[in-house]
């Protein structure tokens, strides 16, 4: 009877080990899929505002609202919400697009482009 007390709760204790470990292994290939994208994508909140996406990204205002199309006068404290409602007929993806090409021209320009000195 003891024997197969202590035979069931190694094999518990296995089995939750088992359990658990294949959930830590899950979570940290997330977490380490998360970090890498972090670099590659600019996360938007239709909350933002350009000057807060600017900020954020270190890209000059101007330089947003100029691949945006978008005018800066009166605009400055609209969220991006806001902003594709007005100008963009209401398509997210629009925004989101031109903000994530914009920053990534910015932080990385093109090869092609000359260099400033």
């Amino acid at each position: 009877m003891r024997k197969t007390i202590i035979i069931g709760l190694i094999s518990v204790g296995i089995l939750l080990t088992a359990v658990f470990g294949v959930r830590a292994v899950k979570s940290f290939l997330h977490i380490r899929h998360i970090e890498t994208e972090v670099g590659s994508s600019v996360s938007l909140h239709g909350w933002m505002t350009i000057p807060y996406v600017a900020k954020a990204y270190q890209v000059p205002v101007d330089y947003l609202f100029a691949a945006l199309k978008v005018p800066r006068d009166d605009n400055e404290d609209e969220s991006l919400h806001h902003l594709k409602n007005n100008y963009f007929n209401g398509d997210a993806d629009a925004v989101s697009n031109a903000i994530q090409a914009a920053v990534k021209n910015y932080q990385s320009p093109d090869d092609a482009s000359p260099e400033q000195p």
